[in-house]
């Protein structure tokens, strides 16, 4: 699983990151955030991905990360980014506009 920014949860939230609650359901967590915080890999998501990271995640999210990728032509280059690091044959969630 791909995770688009440092989550952080709730502060009554018994896991405090995103990371610490995949990881603790036994989900294989990566999580990419320009601040490089909390175990996140420090990634410009609106930067072409290294070749390292195309096509290998299952699942992509963005729980409120894409929309704060300024300027506007910079979010092309990051939902392509989401496609891209998606394993071949697998899809985007309902609702996700494809790049």
């Amino acid at each position: 699983m791909l995770e688009l920014g440092d989550q952080v949860c709730e502060s009554k939230h018994p896991e405090p990151t995103g990371k610490a609650y995949y990881s603790n359901r036994g989900v294989l967590h990566t999580s990419f955030d320009l601040n490089g915080l909390n175990g996140s890999i420090k990634v410009n998501i609106s930067k072409p991905f290294a070749r390292k990271w195309l096509g290998v995640f299952d699942v992509v999210t963005n729980a409120g990360t894409l929309e704060h990728v300024e300027p506007l032509s910079y979010q092309h280059p990051a939902f392509k980014n989401v496609h891209d690091a998606l394993r071949p044959g697998y899809r985007d969630p309902p609702g996700t506009r494809r790049a």
